[in-house]
């Protein structure tokens, strides 16, 4: 039985880096090693998982606040297994979450990193809905489709730990977009896998919105500036896409905000790097001519979105099936 790392980072939340712990603990896979990183908490952290370290289940690091980055290196770095998992101290494991993906390994030997869909839950745990992107049904085009965009829940990822030796770790000198840029590295380089079935929770917490949205989209252009150096090959066309595809987003969540100005110099500047961005261009017809109120445009795009998705979901699945036919 090959061994598996899962690198549990946590910063203030004592109340939860314990269910994650447990989480873990139930998994119907045998070798698992724990390593829990403290980001320099200031609450109980340490004492809650006391039990844990007296019984030897967990090994356990304390460090000062660096950010969620040093520590999931720290954590990744002492890890002793061949595979290894990032789970977030707020996220929970599915008892099945380490089999099912070391079975997919084993089927899959050329398989880098896999990655699964997710159950989005509330604070209390109660199933809001399925975490299940399209892209994630195409595979061999995981790499080209990540550069529009993460599709992966993070804390779904488990990875073959030699793959860090050719593509590095976190990037330490961001936050939001961290996780997106790893996967648009691994992805580069090694083939990525995918479990349809729901094997974490990931909780969303009511009513969140980024607050410093320049800053958010500062780091998403840093990350697909970082990507165009090590990939000249990709067209300029696309990267303009790419880049609109930031500035699109930008001005969604302006619109959450009811930050008008904001969002509509970010649809502009979304449409001056792709003037076919049919999203972007009807999300400004419909705000000139039509709906005035910011919110009611944020929930139009979200509801066009899950509708595209989900037709997109069924499609591939139809194509997938007719293939292993």
């Amino acid at each position: 039985m090959k061994k598996v790392t899962i690198v549990i980072t946590t910063y203030n939340r004592a109340n939860l880096v314990t269910e994650a712990v447990e989480s873990v603990i139930a998994q119907t896979y045998g070798d698992i090693e724990i390593i829990v990183v403290d980001d320099g908490s200031t609450d109980n952290t340490e004492g809650a998982l006391g039990k844990y370290l007296s019984q030897g289940t967990i090994k356990y690091v304390k460090k000062k606040n660096e950010g969620a980055c040093v520590a999931r290196n720290i954590g990744i770095k002492m890890a002793g297994g061949e595979f290894v998992g990032v789970l977030d101290s707020d996220d929970l494991y599915m008892p099945e979450k380490v089999a099912r993906t070391v079975k997919y390994f084993g089927k899959y030997p050329d398989t880098g990193f896999v990655y699964s869909s997710a159950y989005i839950v509330s604070e209390d745990k109660k199933i809001i809905r399925k975490h299940n992107k399209y892209q994630s049904y195409m595979p061999e085009k995981t790499a080209h489709e990540l550069l529009f965009g993460n599709f992966i829940c993070n804390s779904s990822v488990i990875v073959r730990k030699q793959c860090f030796d050719d593509v590095g770790y976190y990037d330490e000198n961001i936050f939001l977009p961290a996780d997106w840029d790893l996967w648009i590295r691994l992805a580069e380089k090694f083939t990525a896998g995918y479990v349809e079935e729901p094997l974490i929770m990931y909780r969303k917490y009511g009513g969140t919105v980024l607050k410093d949205l320049e800053k958010a989209r500062g780091e998403d252009l840093y990350v697909l500036d970082k990507t165009f150096k090590r990939n000249p090959e990709i067209r300029e066309p696309d990267r303009k896409r790419m880049i609109s595809r930031v500035f699109f987003n930008n001005a969604v969540n302006y619109l959450f905000l009811d930050q008008d100005e904001a969002a509509r110099n970010n649809m502009e500047l979304s449409l001056s790097g792709d003037p076919l961005n049919i999203k972007a261009v009807s999300l400004l017809a419909l705000k000139k001519m039509f709906i005035r109120q910011n919110k009611m445009l944020y929930h139009i795009v979200q509801f066009v979105n899950k509708i595209e998705n989900v037709i997109l979901v069924s499609f591939l699945r139809i194509i997938k099936r007719r293939c292993e036919w």
